[in-house]
């Protein structure tokens, strides 16, 4: 079973349940699920294809995680970079992915 798939089980099994506690805010399994798919269907309808790199330029926060699950469960690749990385680092860094999406 990979990351994926646990997270479907668990929003079957326990949709109630708290995935993701940000700050003041609290996301259940359901919700997480919900916003998973959406984004993974986005992704596809951007060309987004299994073995594509999706480059996430954000900080630590629940976007980021949705962005993750919604990237292995098309079958991209993710490559979490740094928010703080200066221009010349980024360049090298997306020189060197390819990236086909950065969210």
């Amino acid at each position: 079973m990979n990351l994926s798939e646990m997270l479907d089980r668990s929003a079957e099994e326990r949709p109630d349940h708290p995935a993701l506690v940000f700050e003041d805010r609290t996301i259940t399994y359901l919700e997480l699920f919900r916003s998973v798919n959406k984004l993974s269907n986005a992704l596809v309808k951007l060309g987004v294809q299994r073995g594509d790199r999706v480059v996430t330029l954000m900080g630590n926060r629940p976007e980021l995680v949705t962005t993750y699950f919604a990237t292995i469960r098309i079958g991209a690749i993710v490559v979490t970079l740094n928010p703080l990385s200066t221009v010349y680092e980024l360049s090298h860094y997306f020189a060197d992915c390819k990236p086909s999406v950065v969210v």
